[in-house]
């Protein structure tokens, strides 16, 4: 996997989509993930804005997303971590 310093990811089920912007400069930045689904929830359909923008992607890993999972969902942690 790529990991550009400060870019916005999302991951989930060994899945995940890397943007390319550095976000951590020190601004505020407004940030979102959509997932545009066509039935079948996948990680490739997650699209990623930064202020406004949509991302250029550094690196993608699809992977089904299960949409009626009890699972926690985890904003801003590493691994699950609190």
């Amino acid at each position: 996997m790529i990991d550009p310093a400060g870019a916005i990811q999302v991951a989930v089920n060994g899945g995940y989509i890397i943007g390319t912007t550095n976000l951590a400069d020190g601004k505020w930045h407004h940030v979102a993930a959509v997932l545009e689904d066509d039935g079948h929830p996948d990680v490739s359909e997650i699209r990623l804005y930064v202020d406004g923008f949509e991302e250029a992607y550094s690196d993608v890993m699809p992977a089904t997303i299960n949409t009626s999972s009890n699972s926690e969902v985890l904003i801003g942690t590493l691994n699950g971590s609190s």
